[in-house]
């Protein structure tokens, strides 16, 4: 159950965001995973983010992050991603 949702607090939230990005990789594309280096580059550095207006994190009531979005403008850019094990998928 999600209990918050706030924005992204730089330096201090990395590890955990870098942790559920790797797991949803991981599950959707082994091959191809992020290096931690990659995600602070384009978490902290990038100069066309605004952490406060441009993300959000979802954590649940242990203080986990469970989900994680982010939008670039002004490319409309949106990336979302939501941990394996929260993941709801229609019936089939």
């Amino acid at each position: 159950m999600i209990t918050t949702v706030r924005p992204f607090a730089g330096e201090a939230d990395l590890l955990d965001v870098t942790e559920l990005l790797l797991a949803c990789q991981a599950l959707d594309h082994p091959k191809n995973l992020p290096t931690a280096a990659d995600l602070r580059s384009e978490l902290l550095a990038s100069p066309s983010l605004d952490p406060e207006r441009n993300t959000r994190l979802w954590q649940d009531a242990a203080g986990r992050v469970r989900a994680f979005a982010m939008g670039w403008l002004p490319y409309l850019y949106l990336v979302f991603f939501v941990h394996p094990s929260d993941r709801v998928y229609g019936k089939d």
